[in-house]
């Protein structure tokens, strides 16, 4: 049986011998912020690089404040392995982090790079969508893969008002069913039951459909990482420490977040509520910070954080309180129980599909505040006398 099981790990690690001599042309719609798809995205790339792929990599142009802009490169061989090219576009003002590139000709990307025998979409939208469209007019289409991570029609629902909203939800799920249709799509790839659903009602054929989930490091994220004397600078005064890690966006639930709190003060819990993330447009991060005035010295917000100083935030804390009900995955989560920490969550997305009720963490019908929060003050009681 330890043979068999020894045989089996060592097929999964071992590079897919299909891979090897393509050429493969990986598109991604953000590559360089802090956000779960441009983190997974790099890895993709470092693993392909590594075994020797023939990669290049298309992106919007991403600028670090105070920082110049990263030159595209290309490797002066004959295979060009390592190329980038780096496309113009405007930032997307309540996330900077994204931008909406503007039109661009696939030919001249190719000539740039390479003609591909593969094309990877990363979370397709205006870069994905620009390449679906433009490799449907070829008479000979390369094989394209599409890994869909981001739920393009609820960010409408939430960030347009009335009817608009609901015309940006309707427009994103007809233009995905007629895109995602063509031939040379091969394979769509999603995170979670909830994003398979959506995919089938918009249109997208099932049968290309396959589940692709997420791993985390667990060297990285573990409870080796918690750090007494960081949580008594937090808590100086012994409080439960609550966390919660995003980007500050309004999608990512923290009214929900901020009302729950509130609640728990009136219920008497002494709490310190950790905030990790940040967002460069410093007006959204403003409105996000006002939620949380009524009880601003009970929040700690950190800005972002990466490597080690994350690891430990989260190994810092006692309970993880995950409020996005826009998350196709949910890293976040994984890497909070990775690092010891229980999670609550609101059941929606793929937090839905990670944490198993009872067992692993608590799932809470997503408009459902008193549970929520009732959940919240028991596990907390039950950490605290755990300490105690």
């Amino acid at each position: 049986m330890a043979t068999q099981e020894g045989a089996m790990n060592a097929r999964r690690d071992e590079f897919p011998a299909a891979l090897k001599g393509k050429r493969i042309l990986l598109a991604t719609e953000s590559l360089g912020p802090v956000n779960g798809v441009s983190r997974t995205t790099g890895m993709l790339i470092e693993y392909l690089r590594s075994n020797g792929v023939d990669l290049a990599v298309v992106a919007p142009r991403y600028e670090v404040k105070d920082q110049p802009q990263t030159k595209p490169t290309t490797t002066p061989s004959h295979s060009r392995s390592g190329s980038e090219v780096r496309l113009h576009g405007y930032p997307l003002p309540y996330n900077p982090d994204l931008t909406v590139v503007y039109p661009f000709r696939f030919d001249r990307v190719c000539s740039r790079t390479f003609q591909p025998d593969i094309v990877y979409l990363a979370s397709p939208a205006s870069v994905g969508y620009q390449f679906l469209w433009q490799i449907r007019q070829l008479q000979k289409p390369p094989v394209v893969l599409l890994n869909y991570q981001t739920d393009l029609a609820a960010y409408s629902s939430i960030l347009l008002p009335g009817a608009m909203g609901r015309f940006g939800t309707w427009l994103v799920n007809r233009v995905q069913g007629f895109l995602f249709n063509h031939p040379s799509v091969e394979t769509i790839f999603y995170p979670c039951s909830d994003v398979r659903s959506y995919l089938e009602e918009a249109g997208a054929p099932s049968n290309r459909l396959v589940q692709l989930g997420r791993g985390v490091d667990t060297v990285t994220f573990n409870p080796t990482h918690r750090d007494e004397a960081y949580r008594r600078k937090l808590a100086p005064n012994g409080e439960i420490i609550l966390a919660y890690t995003c980007r500050l966006a309004p999608e990512k639930g923290f009214e929900f977040l901020a009302d729950a709190v509130i609640r728990l003060e009136k219920e008497g819990l002494a709490y310190k509520l950790l905030i990790v993330g940040g967002n460069r447009n410093p007006a959204v991060e403003a409105d996000v910070r006002k939620l949380f005035e009524p009880v601003r010295d009970r929040v700690i917000f950190t800005g972002f954080l990466g490597g080690e100083n994350l690891a430990r935030a989260y190994a810092a804390a006692d309970l993880f309180l995950h409020c996005s009900i826009t998350e196709t995955f949910g890293l976040v989560v994984l890497e909070s129980m990775a690092s010891g920490v229980p999670v609550i969550a609101r059941n929606q997305g793929g937090p839905s599909d990670i944490v198993k009720h009872g067992k692993t963490g608590y799932l809470v019908a997503p408009d459902d505040l008193d549970e929520f929060v009732r959940l919240t003050l028991e596990v907390c009681e039950i950490r605290t006398s755990a300490r105690t």
